[in-house]
């Protein structure tokens, strides 16, 4: 069920089983994401980020924007 203001869908109503379902989803990737970036330090892979570049690498993260090439 959705829930509208000025005819445009704000929320939505789902039943607590499917959010519970939706966010073990999000915790497992998560997980994931997480467990990747500890494989990859491991193994040296890693890109160092000058201060001033950080607020753009961490835009390119946000994005999904995965090789930034800042500090490489």
């Amino acid at each position: 069920m959705a829930i509208e203001k000025h005819g445009r869908a704000v929320a939505v109503v789902i039943s607590k089983e499917e959010f519970d379902d939706i966010e073990a989803m999000r915790l497992e990737r998560l997980r994931s994401e997480v467990q990747r970036g500890i494989d990859s330090s491991a193994v040296g892979d890693v890109v160092d980020v000058d201060e001033r570049d950080l607020e753009q690498f961490i835009e390119r993260i946000m994005t999904g924007g995965a090789e930034t090439g800042v500090g490489r």
